[in-house]
């Protein structure tokens, strides 16, 4: 009930505002539901958490597309551990953002497209240098789904490269992205 929800919010809030990363177990324990689970990561703002979270199972599994009965759509899962590393990852530490793109250039493959969406977001937010390595996902992401936004966020990774000192990357890119 709401008086559940109350009560594990705050140590969850509680958790989010103090700066001692021996937290994390305390925080794992809290965010088993969904729904704490969702607010933990859409409030967390602190890229030093990021370790310690990769270290306790997170950012392994995003979310597969889930097929809607009767008929040819699907849902598109949003998945907050990447949409977290999306938001943090243009203000992190040059060590972090490099601990960000190993977490996201590991993910398995997926055809969610929200977290293209997030990889994409987080490739945009780095130096050039650690974007580039995002090229080889980035080309299978363009055959999935392209009427949501990765050809244009793409079309601006290639841009990024190219002015980034990465212009036979760019081009690769971007002659993909037109093919």
């Amino acid at each position: 009930g709401v008086t559940e929800v109350q009560t594990c919010a705050l140590p969850i809030y509680e958790i989010l505002d103090a700066s001692d990363l021996a937290q994390v177990d305390r925080a794992v324990s809290l965010i088993a539901r969904a729904e704490h689970h969702r607010y933990f990561f859409d409030k967390l703002c602190d890229a030093r958490w990021v370790g310690p979270l990769a270290a306790k199972g997170f950012f392994r599994r995003p979310p597969p597309l889930v097929p809607v009965p009767g008929g040819p759509y699907v849902k598109i899962p949003p998945w907050p551990e990447s949409r977290f590393l999306a938001r943090i990852a243009g203000s992190a530490t040059e060590e972090d953002q490099g601990r960000i793109v190993d977490i996201a250039l590991a993910l398995p493959d997926t055809a969610n497209v929200s977290v293209h969406q997030d990889l994409a977001a987080i490739a945009l937010a780095v130096p050039p240098q650690l974007a580039v390595r995002f090229v080889p996902k980035a080309k299978k992401w363009v055959a999935e789904y392209t009427f949501f936004l990765i050809p244009l966020r793409l079309g601006e990774l290639a841009v990024h490269l190219a002015r980034g000192g990465y212009p036979q990357e760019a081009l690769g890119l971007a002659r993909h992205l037109l093919t």
